[in-house]
């Protein structure tokens, strides 16, 4: 085989290999840009709504998001499906549906005098934030008797929900965590005004 031979050898296969790890490349950006695509389409949503409750909001949104795709490690596919339909359904009926609700609000309120203007402003608005509901956690020291206390009162199970009771670590160093989904119209009861002890 002649020298040109064997150098155009080499060069293919160099080539071929600087080719095999820009595709690799390009496929692992393709992925991490596409996993990043729902919080994207959060920040897009927040843009619709009012310049001073879009920072809250968006942080509930992502979230409520990273709990969503907490077990979609290594599923690309599943992580973009799931989080795009959330985000997808916050942009399009979420945050105009929020919008709405707080120019209501503000309307509404310049109108009152001040004494109700103050009642109205302490209002919980969860229901309105999450449409769909949310998950929570229970922080307490008696889950059991919140959970009795919820059916009792609301005609609601949390323990009903598959990720109550679940156990977070190792036997001898973990802790139970007591999650569940909240509907939309019991958010204001449950998770919001402080009654109980409760976090995200």
């Amino acid at each position: 085989m002649s020298g040109l031979t064997w150098a155009t050898v080499v060069s293919l296969f160099v080539a071929s290999l600087v080719w095999a790890a820009v595709t690799d490349m390009l496929k692992d950006e393709v992925r991490a840009r596409l996993g990043r695509l729902p919080f994207w389409l959060l920040r897009l949503a927040g843009r619709r709504l009012p310049v001073d409750a879009r920072s809250d909001v968006v942080d509930e949104w992502n979230a409520e998001l990273e709990f969503i795709l907490r077990d979609t490690e290594g599923l690309p596919l599943t992580r973009l499906v799931r989080g795009t339909r959330y985000a997808t359904d916050m942009l399009l009926r979420g945050a105009p549906g929020i919008a709405r609700e707080m120019g209501h609000h503000w309307a509404t309120r310049e109108q009152l005098t001040s004494p109700a203007a103050s009642v109205l402003e302490q209002r919980s608005t969860w229901r309105n934030l999450f449409p769909q509901g949310r998950h929570i956690f229970y922080e307490g020291d008696d889950p059991a008797g919140f959970a009795e206390e919820v059916r009792a009162e609301f005609g609601f199970d949390p323990t009903a929900d598959p990720h109550w009771g679940t156990r977070i670590g190792s036997e001898d160093n973990g802790f139970d965590s007591y999650s569940f989904h909240c509907p939309g119209d019991l958010l204001d009861s449950i998770y919001g005004g402080g009654r109980f002890p409760m976090g995200s």
